[in-house]
């Protein structure tokens, strides 16, 4: 089945933001340029132009449920990231992504063994943002 309009994935760290992107018409599922995190304005600003590019309407983020149900600070974090990315009128989603990281590193260690994990975190963060919007898609069956 295909998805009639864009969706952007993001994975919203300290440092860095992972971004995958499936486009309009299709189920595809691509990574793309992990973000640098400077500043609330530009980081927003990238993500807009970003969802531009790609004819994204629908911004899914990865949001780190704990194990016990609890809110974790990071997820306050991230909600609060989404409130601002509302204001630009894209819609937002959550996508729970425990483990995500710990699976991108596993992909990373078995398709590439001589790489660094530590040296590649935007890789990391990238491949997080793939299999939040894969999951997103299997769930909600898009």
């Amino acid at each position: 089945m295909s998805i009639m309009r864009g969706i952007l994935a993001l994975d919203v760290g300290e440092a860095r933001i992972g971004v995958a992107v499936s486009p309009p018409g299709t189920s595809f599922v691509f990574g793309r340029e992990t973000i640098l995190r400077s500043n609330l304005s530009t980081d927003l600003q990238k993500i807009y132009d970003l969802a531009d590019i790609e004819k994204a309407t629908l911004i899914v983020v990865g949001l780190p449920v704990r194990t016990d149900g609890k809110e974790s600070l990071q997820a306050k974090r991230i909600c609060s990231f989404t409130e601002a990315i509302k204001q630009h009128g894209l819609e937002v989603t959550f996508e729970d992504e425990r483990y995500t990281s710990k699976l991108a590193s596993r992909h990373i260690a078995r398709h590439n063994p001589n790489k660094s994990i530590k040296r590649n975190k935007g890789l990391i963060d990238k491949i997080s943002a793939v299999l939040i919007l894969e999951s997103f898609i299997e769930r909600t069956k898009l």
